[in-house]
């Protein structure tokens, strides 16, 4: 009986293992170039910077984005968010601006991320750094 059931537990191991095997290598052969998934996202409405989402608190007194929707909704507030205006990373410290996104900004900041320094985000110890653009 016992090894019946070490067979069958075997048996088990080896289909649940193949089935990953297969899985993760599907997975791998289906995955998209980093830079076919940015030219998707930057032709999204997450790019759209005159969108609702965007410009909703800008008639309101004070235009400014809660701490809480900040971090999504305003170009300012998520450069708190990773720590890179000098603040804790993970936290929004303060309500933004509403109208944040000026032409000055919105020409290097809604450009792809290569302005963020990589060493000061939460986790990475890489000592490269690239130039932060002037706010």
């Amino acid at each position: 009986m016992n090894q019946r059931v070490f067979i069958i537990i075997l048996l088990l191991i080896t289909a649940a293992l193949g089935g990953w095997i297969y899985y993760t290598t599907t997975q791998a052969a289906s995955a998209e170039p980093v830079q076919a998934i940015s030219e998707k996202w930057w032709d999204s409405a997450h790019a759209d910077i005159t969108s609702e989402a965007f410009v909703h608190w800008n008639e309101d007194d004070p235009a400014e984005v809660p701490v809480f929707c900040a971090k999504c909704h305003s170009g300012q507030g998520f450069i708190d968010y990773l720590g890179q205006d000098g603040s804790a990373a993970f936290a929004v410290d303060n309500p933004v601006r509403s109208n944040q996104w000026s032409p000055a900004l919105s020409a290097t900041a809604m450009q792809p991320m290569r302005w963020i320094k990589p060493s000061s985000l939460p986790g990475r110890r890489s000592a490269a750094k690239a130039a932060v653009p002037p706010v």
